[in-house]
């Protein structure tokens, strides 16, 4: 008599709802660092250096400040071109403040 078939872990083969959205905006899901920023900072508890991470990934990530927002189909350059106006004038309104996407830091009222 053959062996048993050996058990494996239930693996959860559902789709991530926001995925479609992220693939649509060129963006990256959130590590776990940002995601717990994101989080935490919906919730009004985050402290300044997860304030600090949150807003990165909108502007960098959700935004695509910093990113071209050309795409072979229209409908996605434009999706795009939102985000990317809502984080320049995000951007703007806090007057520059924050500013680190991609890995470069820009010029802010903390790091000169």
């Amino acid at each position: 008599m053959p062996p048993p078939p050996e058990r494996k872990p239930h693996q959860d083969h559902t789709i991530d709802p926001i995925a479609p959205l992220l693939l649509v905006l060129g963006a990256r899901g959130p590590s776990t660092q940002q995601r717990q920023a994101l989080q935490h900072m919906a919730r009004g508890a985050a402290s300044p250096g997860e304030q600090k991470i949150a807003v990165a990934y909108i502007l960098g990530e959700l935004c695509g400040v910093g990113r071209s927002t050309f795409d072979l189909d229209p409908r996605v350059s434009a999706t795009k071109q939102g985000a990317h106006a809502v984080g320049i004038a995000i951007t703007a309104l806090a007057d520059g403040a924050v500013v680190h996407f991609g890995g470069m830091i820009g010029r802010s009222d903390e790091n000169g």
